[in-house]
């Protein structure tokens, strides 16, 4: 088994420029799946429809679950392209259905709550920067960490990231987005800096590449300062960037473009999050709906 995993590891690694990362899960995966195996055949289908079963029932997020079960797809699908499986099993076993899951958004009021927070901060500067970045571009933390201070066009008003597969794209700076990032560049960053010669665009204080953790933590502490009690993460810009942009009338296709994403049905899940914002208002505010209509009636 190990020389699948090994083989296969190289595969992804050339073939399909995945991220470090997400190299990272694959293998993880793919190493939880054979220990769950251990002796028996790897073409049983019986233990595959145990473990998925045993993934389900699981205290793992639906993401983590979709990206197991793609990670087994992945690795029958390679083993029947090189022959050493006749067909894939995963292919015949009937997968467990998963809830559907909405990414959870802030109201464009917290977004403003939580980056009036950073003033706690000694960075402040630097991390009011971070912020508007994240939200106004709707970035993923490593694309955001992975910034080099090449990679922003101050006076076209743009910025140069490398998603996932290292995929290469552009998107625009919004006017605070854009006025942050000047003032941090111009005078925090330079306080910041250990060295000349130092690429990355968001450091810490020792003069290195702020790293995702740091950014993780800087969330929780702007969410504490700012009393927000909902549970957030880096990720939760990203998914009130897309809201946000749907609801104020943006076309799918331009939102997966600035999202970076392959396929619109990921963007699609957004649709439904800016749905039941619609539901909501109406429920809210339409006269057919207000209780002292009824009453009247």
């Amino acid at each position: 088994m190990e020389k699948y995993l090994d083989e296969f590891m190289q595969f992804i690694r050339m073939e399909k420029g995945l991220s470090a990362n997400t190299q990272e899960a694959y293998s993880n995966d793919i190493i939880q799946w054979f220990n769950y195996l251990d002796t028996t055949d790897l073409e049983d289908k019986d233990a595959i429809f145990d473990y998925l079963q045993f993934l389900k029932e699981a205290d793992l997020s639906i993401t983590s679950v979709s990206r197991k079960i793609t990670s087994l797809r992945m690795l029958y699908s390679y083993m029947v392209q090189n022959k050493y499986i006749p067909e894939s099993p995963i292919d015949a076993v009937e997968l467990p259905k998963l809830p559907k899951y909405l990414p959870h958004c802030l109201s464009i009021d917290e977004v403003i709550s939580l980056i009036d927070a950073t003033d706690y901060n000694k960075a402040a500067i630097r991390d009011r920067a971070l912020l508007e970045v994240l939200y106004g571009c709707g970035l993923r933390v490593s694309e955001l960490t992975g910034l080099n201070i090449s990679d922003i066009e101050f006076r076209e008003g743009f910025l140069k990231c490398f998603g996932k597969g290292s995929k290469e794209r552009w998107i625009p700076l919004g006017k605070m987005a854009l006025e942050a990032l000047q003032n941090y560049v111009r005078s925090e960053r330079n306080l910041l800096l250990k060295t000349a010669n130092e690429k990355a665009l968001f450091i810490n204080r020792r003069g290195k590449r702020i790293s995702r953790i740091a950014v993780w933590k800087m969330v929780q502490k702007v969410a504490q300062v700012s009393g927000l009690e909902k549970e957030i993460s880096p990720h939760t810009f990203r998914h009130s960037f897309a809201t946000h942009m749907l609801d104020s009338g943006a076309d799918l296709r331009v939102v997966q473009e600035l999202l970076g994403h392959a396929s619109l049905t990921t963007t699609q899940i957004y649709t439904h999050v800016s749905k039941e914002q619609l539901y909501k208002v109406y429920q809210s505010y339409h006269p057919r709906n207000q209780k002292q209509f009824e009453e009247s009636a």
